[in-house]
């Protein structure tokens, strides 16, 4: 079977484990961010705001901050005729 790429909308607001990723930078380093970014009342860090205990990170602001859209791959299985294995004949 084949896999191909599938660029999907990503959500509106992200998590620590998705910023992670984008940025490829680790969580101590990540939270470490995006408490600059409150601190300083958003002029150092990574741009994030606090829902209830949770920290969530827009995407937009996340886009600006690192110039350049997000974009999230879905491997999608793709059905081509010629990548089936043809089914077992019998031996008779």
């Amino acid at each position: 079977m084949t896999f191909h790429a599938i660029h999907i909308e990503p959500p509106a607001v992200l998590t620590v484990a998705e910023v992670r990723r984008v940025l490829r930078i680790s969580r101590t380093k990540t939270y470490e961010q995006a408490n600059a970014y409150l601190d300083t009342g958003g002029q150092h860090g990574i741009p994030c705001v606090r829902v209830g205990t949770s920290l969530r990170f827009p995407r937009l602001l996340l886009e600006q901050y690192i110039e350049q859209p997000i974009t999230v791959a879905q491997l999608d299985p793709v059905t081509d005729p010629t990548d089936i294995d043809p089914p077992p004949t019998a031996n008779r």
